[in-house]
């Protein structure tokens, strides 16, 4: 399944990027997450901002 997410990179890099999720049987490693959120919080910004 393909996704869309922002990944901050460094300080104001941050890049909208598509990628392949892996399946949930992919390993013991592996952990399962819903998205409850879609949001970006002042705290993110601010780490964006000053990395």
């Amino acid at each position: 399944m393909k996704t869309k997410a922002v990944r901050l990179y460094g300080e104001k890099d941050l890049r909208l990027e598509e990628f392949e999720l892996p399946t949930a049987d992919a390993g013991d490693d592996m952990v399962l997450v819903e998205i409850v959120s879609d949001s970006l919080c002042m705290s993110s910004y601010k780490a964006a901002m000053h990395t």
